[in-house]
């Protein structure tokens, strides 16, 4: 007879909950600093690498569209097996791919999978921690941003030794590591009763449209930044490939040193006004960041990459 597993604890549950969020960090974080291999590889225009972009965006939106669908279809340990085959499906037709065409397809089921995973990681951190859901999810988006500065490394160290490819083998060995070990098993099955909390009542509906506009705008923002940030150093800034991509993976330091500061400082302000601050902060960083490689040297430089690290750590 087969063994039932025994419950896990909450501390299993959440850590389970964080693995999701960094293989979706990792997933997404890889295109951007391959796309100088990407164009080689495929002899795209900088328009052609940013269909990666958009294609995993349009495969992000079609995961959050079919989530609730799926959820009230299937259990959630076997919809959570799914997304994470689907993480690695699409990033092993990144890899092998012979034409751009394999590997837009292969990044599209990459944001449906990654965004289905993230979603249900999301939903178990605040049902289960519900006392504590901002330091929690304040930690979620931290691990989101180890996985996108460990993508930084992981195609930095590949194409150093000249096969870029073995980039997109890491979600594939990742994702095995956590079939293997039965993490989505570590998932409660349901939200708990007990910890989700009394329904507070709704924000204005200003409030709320503002918000979300602000909150799009910064995601949007971010993804930008960190999936041209490689070829940002390269092109406009003027880096030489190697240093670009260790420059590269120093920016994406700063954006964990950011998502800790947050989760710090979250505790502290409140979010409300963490949130304004940050917008702030990107709206007047972006000026500098696109017209800093104009300026005469070393200010083409140092503007530049001083208004991205800004970025990242905003």
């Amino acid at each position: 007879m087969t063994q039932r597993r025994a419950p896990a604890s909450a501390r299993q549950i959440m850590w389970a909950s964080y693995s999701l969020l960094g293989i979706f960090g990792l997933s997404v974080g890889l295109p951007g600093p391959a796309v100088p291999s990407l164009r080689d590889a495929y002899g795209l225009s900088y328009s052609g690498a940013a269909l990666h972009l958009t294609l995993f965006s349009v495969g992000s939106a079609i995961g959050s569209a079919l989530d609730d669908r799926l959820y009230r279809r299937f259990h959630r340990t076997t919809l959570l097996r799914a997304s994470l085959v689907a993480i690695g499906v699409g990033a092993a037709m990144c890899g092998i791919a012979p034409t751009a065409v394999v590997s837009l397809a292969g990044i599209t089921v990459m944001g449906v999978g990654g965004t289905i995973a993230i979603n249900i990681a999301h939903g178990v951190l605040g049902s289960e921690h519900a006392d504590g859901r901002g330091t929690v999810l304040a930690n979620a988006h931290l691990f989101a941003a180890l996985g996108l500065a460990a993508a930084a490394v992981v195609v930095a160290g590949a194409r150093a030794v000249g096969q870029w490819r073995l980039a997109f083998a890491v979600p594939v060995a990742v994702v095995a590591v956590i079939l293997l070990t039965r993490q989505p098993e570590r998932l409660p099955v349901h939200t708990s009763a007990a910890s989700t909390p009394e329904t507070p009542a709704p924000p204005p509906v200003t409030a709320v449209r503002i918000g979300g506009i602000v909150l799009a705008l910064s995601v949007a923002v971010e993804w930008a930044v960190t999936f041209w940030a490689a070829s940002f150093l390269r092109d406009p800034v003027g880096l030489a490939p190697a240093f670009a991509d260790a420059v590269t993976i120093a920016v994406m330091a700063t954006l964990v040193v950011g998502r800790w500061l947050l989760g710090q400082l979250t505790r502290a302000r409140g979010a409300g006004v963490l949130l304004r601050t940050a917008f702030i902060v990107t709206i007047a960083m972006s000026v500098p960041y696109l017209a800093g490689p104009r300026l005469p040297e070393p200010l083409s430089v140092i503007v530049p990459v001083a208004a991205l690290v800004a970025l990242c750590l905003t």
